[in-house]
C-alpha cells in the first residue's frame, strides 16, 4: 500500500480545500491494475490528469 497523495477537508486562511496527488506514481500503479476509489478518480479528474468522473459531470449538468 503506497500514499499517493493527501487531501485536507478543512478549509485554508483563502477558503480552499487543498489537495496534493503523485500522478505519476498514480499513473505508475494504474499501469500495474491498480483501481482508484471514486472520491480518488473525482479529484484526479478536477485536475484535467485523466477524463473527468462521471458524477462529477452529472452534478455540473444539474447546476
Amino acid at each position: 500500500m503506497e500514499q499517493l497523495g493527501s487531501y485536507d477537508p478543512m478549509s485554508n486562511n483563502y477558503g480552499k480545500k487543498l489537495i496534493a496527488l503523485n500522478l505519476d506514481q498514480m499513473w505508475h500503479c494504474i499501469a500495474y491494475g491498480a483501481h482508484l476509489s471514486k472520491p480518488v478518480e473525482k479529484f484526479v479528474g478536477l485536475s484535467g490528469y485523466f477524463p473527468q468522473h462521471l458524477t462529477v459531470v452529472a452534478n455540473a449538468e444539474r447546476l
